[in-house]
């Protein structure tokens, strides 16, 4: 499932929930975000604007994919086996792949 940024929706949230066997708390607490999001103005400030580039952004061009454990981008591959007796903490997407920590700095 991949969706593009301006077309996230409440649907959406319901989807990404089931998919990730959230409770039903998480859930509505994330469609109230959404619906609360979907109210608020556009920032206009100065203050914002001067240290962003969100006006250059194209919100059809970012997508969102939520990763699982088994999907391992083929670049990422060779990297992982590297680094597979190293200490390390591999995060792909937003989920933890590996964490790795040498017996000598374990407490």
């Amino acid at each position: 499932m991949s969706q593009t940024l301006s077309k996230i929706n409440s649907s959406i949230v319901e989807e990404i929930s089931t998919l990730r066997n959230e409770p039903d708390w998480l859930k509505q607490y994330r469609k109230n975000s959404l619906s609360i999001y979907e109210t608020l103005p556009i920032e206009t400030s100065p203050l914002y604007n001067k240290y962003t580039d969100a006006k250059k952004m194209d919100p059809q061009q970012v997508s969102f994919a939520p990763s699982t454990t088994n999907t391992i981008p083929k670049l990422l591959q060779k990297r992982l086996h590297e680094l597979e007796n190293q200490t390390c903490i591999i995060l792909i997407g937003s989920n933890i792949h590996k964490i790795n920590i040498s017996d000598d700095l374990k407490v």
